[in-house]
């Protein structure tokens, strides 16, 4: 339970405390209905009702009324509190289902923003497909953790209450059920923590599996038609599939028969029980309204005692989910962005400083980075040169700040970018090697803004003339509100690249970040784009990597990078 509270959101500690003012209604209600009905089948049954105690105790308040009448006043009281009762059930389902789907969502927002904020290299650490397996998923799983919990309170209180009238009735039939319904709830529950634990780890297993399967067959559609190996990935997602759901069936399986065994066990129950009363020499009428009464109470606890039993089998079979949620907000603590950050954030800097610094990746020996000391000024227009692999992108990574030196600082204006992310960050704009379009329009595509003013407006057209890509929306039926489909499928691969180099320019950052920008494009179109953005971003730092030597000519200075080693030098013939 502490685990459980401490996924709860904070704010959300005091509705939970509501759940518990439910709980008494929900004891008063249910003892109330059940109770009620005893007297109207004792009245019913009597031949001689004036003599029977329940009457004279009714008529002190009901003033001699004819056997008819009290007959009528009685039915009319009792369903008055069976539709109550039913009635406040209804509103505490609404209300408990509106309170887990709550921390559902919430729960589901923070892993979002997590895996969006944590730290790069983390990033990289885990499956895309898990990650989205513990978003939907694991956090639904948590939801039916939580409604098992309540439901075992809610339904543990009505068992509660009907059996506390029970008892006033009959003692020892209601010692009997009361027995009967905890020795199949333990058995029950004994089982489960053997089975279903187990079953639901490796669930967790292949359904991760199989959305990694998934999600990397439906982003290589061509290749995997290229290469035939459609029926690899088919066979692979079909395997962790089945076993998933071969699990989820086994689970399913035992989770439904508690139903069947408690109504057998039931009706053997209450068979003893009339021959018990009978061999005992209790009068034909009581046993009669007591076999009603403790029929009313039977259809009553038989469905809780079966979601009783059937929520302890979902505390267990979904605990593996709590244990891996408790650990994936953990990771909250490693996060690198915070969305609430009240710390300056630069908008404008004089140079950009490496200080003795070295980096390699996790897990490897040879620093892609090595000793590197270098001050670039604002303004300055850089080309990164060198072999693949020789360590270009993983500078850019150290200047944005999305990496940790080993050794060393890499600082603007002597803020260290990594520790001062939030501050930094505002600085760059970037252009990587892979392009990153939304199903969505080409405005918004560039702008990340459904509603553009004028002048943001006028600035778009003024992009998308640097990219050359005028005449191409101009031929398009909706011009720039053309959907370019997921991954922007519906366009070419260079006109993709030109929007992603768009976007970039749009933000109009003080630092651009050019990662092979113009790889997918023609040599004319390659050189005229580059060309106009060397000339309208005069001011702004660039940063261009390329394996194209005849683009340096348009900076002025070239980091040369080999074996880990990178020298500054500037551009001339030589190079080119």
């Amino acid at each position: 339970m502490k685990k459980v509270l401490s996924i709860l959101p904070k704010e959300e500690n005091k509705n939970f405390i509501f759940f518990f003012v439910f709980v008494v209604i929900i004891i008063f209600l249910e003892s109330s209905s059940i109770g009620a009905v005893f007297p109207l089948l004792m009245t019913i049954l009597s031949e001689n009702y004036e003599s029977e105690k329940i009457y004279i105790f009714l008529i002190k308040y009901l003033n001699n009324l004819s056997y008819e009448k009290l007959i009528l006043y009685l039915l009319l009281f009792v369903s008055f509190i069976f539709i109550l009762k039913n009635l406040f059930i209804i509103y505490l389902q609404w209300w408990k289902h509106g309170f887990i789907y709550r921390i559902q969502f919430k729960l589901q927002r923070k892993f979002l923003e997590i895996y969006l904020l944590q730290l790069y290299l983390d990033t990289l650490k885990k499956n895309t497909g898990i990650k989205i397996r513990n978003i939907t998923s694991e956090t639904s799983r948590f939801a039916k953790y939580f409604i098992a919990i309540m439901t075992i309170i809610i339904e543990s209180m009505v068992v509660f209450a009907v059996t506390l009238v029970l008892f006033y009735l009959n003692p020892k039939v209601a010692i009997a059920i009361l027995s009967l319904i905890s020795f199949l709830t333990l058995g029950f529950y004994i089982i489960a923590k053997i089975k279903t634990v187990k079953w639901s780890k490796l669930r967790l297993i292949h359904t991760g599996l199989a959305m990694k399967v998934l999600l990397e067959s439906l982003s290589a559609i061509k290749e995997l038609k290229i290469f035939n190996k459609e029926k690899l990935f088919l066979d692979e997602y079909s395997l962790q599939e089945k076993k998933a759901l071969h699990l989820a069936r086994l689970f399913s399986t035992f989770n439904d028969s508690p139903r069947v065994l408690i109504e057998a066990f039931m009706f053997v129950t209450l068979c003893i029980s009339v021959i018990f009363m009978t061999n005992i020499g209790i009068e034909k009428k009581e046993i009669l309204a007591t076999l009603g009464i403790f029929a009313i109470a039977g259809f009553r606890l038989f469905p809780s005692t079966t979601r009783i039993i059937k929520s302890f089998n979902e505390l267990k079979s979904n605990l593996p989910s709590i244990d891996l949620i408790v650990q994936e907000l953990k990771l909250e603590n490693k996060i690198q962005v915070n969305l609430n950050n009240e710390n300056k954030i630069l908008e404008l800097f004089n140079y950009i400083e490496f200080k003795n610094v070295n980096f390699k990746y996790p897990g490897k020996e040879q620093n892609v980075i090595e000793n590197l000391n270098l001050k670039i000024e604002n303004g300055s227009k850089i080309a990164l040169l060198g072999e693949s692999g020789s360590g270009k992108s993983t500078f850019s990574n150290l200047i944005i700040g999305f990496l940790k030196p080993d050794e060393g600082q890499v600082k603007i204006d002597g803020v260290d970018v990594f520790e001062n992310f939030n501050q930094t960050k505002n600085l760059f704009s970037y252009v990587s090697q892979e392009t990153f379009l939304l199903d969505e329009s080409i405005t918004y595509n560039v702008t990340f803004k459904k509603n553009l003013n004028e002048t943001e407006k006028k600035k778009l057209i003024d992009i998308i003339e640097v990219v050359n890509l005028k005449d191409f929306i101009n031929k398009l039926d909706y011009g720039f509100e053309t959907i370019v489909g997921e991954k922007g499928v519906k366009i070419s691969g260079g006109q993709k690249q030109r929007l992603t180099i768009a976007r970039a320019l749009f933000l109009n950052k003080k630092i651009l970040i050019l990662d092979e920008p113009t790889n997918e494009l023609d040599e004319e179109n390659e050189f005229e784009i580059i060309e106009k953005i060397f000339s309208k971003f005069k001011k702004n730092t660039i940063f261009l990597i390329t394996h194209n030597k005849q683009l340096l000519k348009y900076c002025e200075k070239t980091l040369h990078f080999k074996n880990g080693k990178a020298e500054l030098i500037s551009t001339n013939e030589k190079i080119l």
